[in-house]
């Protein structure tokens, strides 16, 4: 892709996904944590607007990351092809990470990190089906107008 901007923004947003997950996973280091308490002689934070969402968010950030790299090295029409799912995507996987308990309970066990994971790696591999399918579409699109 000649013009990278739309995939290099994508690889910044992510980048920046995984120092605010790094920041809310260490609230105290960053001075974020507003009730700290000592748990086996350890100062730890009890903030219940962060608990349980750092390391999800880091989780699906990394898979995010891992995805824009790639992106870099496919066409802006294959992008395209890929940012109308890549953005429904996102907010559907932060939808349903933020929704689901923080700790697993009940019968079927999924908690906030399965569930990152999850959607996470599924990120990457339905990337990766898309990127590779409309690469070979327009390859052979180009190699039928060059005939």
């Amino acid at each position: 892709m000649k013009n990278k901007v739309l995939p290099i923004t994508i690889l910044l947003i992510a980048v920046l996904g995984n120092v605010a997950a790094y920041i809310i996973r260490n609230p105290l280091d960053f001075g974020v944590c507003e009730k700290a308490y000592l748990f086996n002689n350890k100062e730890t934070c009890v903030d219940s607007s962060i608990l349980g969402m750092g390391k999800p968010l880091q989780i699906f950030a990394v898979c995010l990351l891992i995805t824009s790299i790639l992106l870099i090295f496919f066409n802006k029409k294959v992008f395209i092809a890929w940012i109308k799912f890549g953005i429904l995507w996102t907010i559907v996987s932060l939808f349903l990470i933020f929704e689901s308990p923080i700790f697993a309970n009940g019968i079927v066990g999924i908690q906030r990190d399965d569930v990152a994971r999850v959607t996470g790696v599924l990120l990457i591999l339905i990337s990766l089906i898309i990127l590779i399918t409309k690469s070979i579409k327009l390859k052979r699109a180009e190699g039928v107008h060059q005939i």
